[in-house]
């Protein structure tokens, strides 16, 4: 992202045509903007050219996020391109990593941080070390995959945005994965696959955070007996330490009293602020949900006024699906272990003995 000055004082200073090549290597141009066989470009328009230049490698924040981030995330707007460089070259020196360099990307890590730079290069590894570690969850990562199909097509599951300056809110129903029989790595699978869309293309997600509403009503205890423990916590190790996620509250309703002694075997992974973060409620107490959460926030079933569950859901499997090509793409980016500097990871000392799981917080 070139400099607002820089490309100012270099507008200001000509007469207006400007040598592409010259702008190209100052301010790097993609290749893609420059006329086919022309080593010339008139710029008729310099506002046009600042504009572009300004914002054509990360998005503009509306007013009220860029005050969000700059409050709460500690976001400096003049800094940004002196923190991309700074990861840049670390992630040059990282031979074991086939990295996406990408500045919206990167940008997403470096807000999901708090700009704090080695913080970020930790999550950054993790990030890319759980795909080689824990391919269960990052293979076969097609909208259009079977599996992921019939959680899409079955109001399992909806990522919504109720307003710019609030949480995303994650709403997934457990009873409809029991009756359809989906294992639950592959549910996990398009939870990794939705994180990963929203961190592409929504910038509240990363600013705001997120609210989760997990629903288990009518779920019964065989199922949940079912539930393979090591696979809960390596789910839970992943979405606290290799994403840049903001978990601002999850919400277990219409929760069984089986579910309490699930989450005390699982919580060993879970960071002290996330404890925090989570609240359980019985089927008698799930009423209180809309004492902790605005009805802007929650789907009608619930007394709220975000649109119905099937709405949401149907919105959310026309939203990934259109990501078919890009998970393609997607799918190159790992760890290579074994160029890895000094000793390869393996999957017990990066999760942990089974059962006895690491805990990391890079929050």
């Amino acid at each position: 992202m070139a400099t607002s000055n820089a490309i100012n004082d270099e507008l200001q200073s000509g007469d207006g045509d400007l040598q592409i090549s010259k702008m190209a290597t100052t301010f790097k141009i993609p290749k893609f903007w420059r006329k086919e066989k022309k080593e010339q470009l008139t710029v008729r328009s310099t506002k046009f050219l600042h504009v572009f230049l300004t914002t054509m490698k990360v998005r503009e924040l509306p007013v009220e996020l860029q005050e969000i981030a700059k409050k709460e995330l500690n976001e400096d707007v003049d800094k940004i391109q002196d923190s991309l460089s700074l990861l840049r070259a670390w992630l040059k020196f990282q031979k074991h990593l086939k990295y996406k360099d990408d500045d919206q990307f990167l940008l997403a890590f470096l807000r999901g941080c708090k700009f704090r730079i080695e913080t970020v290069k930790k999550k950054l590894d993790c990030y890319y070390t759980s795909r080689t570690l824990a391919p269960e969850f990052f293979t076969n990562r097609s909208p259009y995959s079977e599996l992921v199909q019939t959680v899409l097509k079955n109001n399992i599951v909806a990522y919504y945005s109720p307003k710019l300056t609030l949480p995303t809110v994650c709403y997934c129903a457990w009873s409809h994965i029991e009756k359809i029989g989906i294992p639950l790595n592959e549910m996990m699978t398009h939870d990794f696959m939705a994180i990963d869309v929203l961190l592409n293309e929504q910038d509240s997600f990363i600013i705001n955070g997120v609210i989760s509403i997990l629903d288990l009503k009518d779920v019964s205890l065989k199922y949940i007996l079912q539930c393979h423990i090591p696979t809960i916590k390596k789910y839970l190790f992943i979405t606290q330490n290799a994403f840049p996620v903001r978990v601002k509250e999850v919400h277990i309703i219409n929760a069984p009293p089986i579910v309490y002694s699930i989450y005390k075997m699982c919580e060993v992974v879970i960071s002290e602020k996330n404890k925090k973060r989570i609240r359980i409620y019985s089927t008698e107490k799930t009423h209180q949900l809309t004492d902790a959460m605005s009805k802007v926030m929650l789907p009608n079933e619930f007394g709220g006024e975000a649109g119905s569950i099937t709405e949401l859901t149907n919105a959310w499997r026309q939203r990934i699906e259109r990501y078919t090509d890009w998970f393609k793409e997607e799918n190159k980016y790992k760890s290579i272990e074994e160029l890895r500097a000094g000793q390869a990871k393996t999957h017990s000392d990066f999760f942990g003995l089974e059962g006895s799981f690491r805990q990391l917080s890079f929050d």
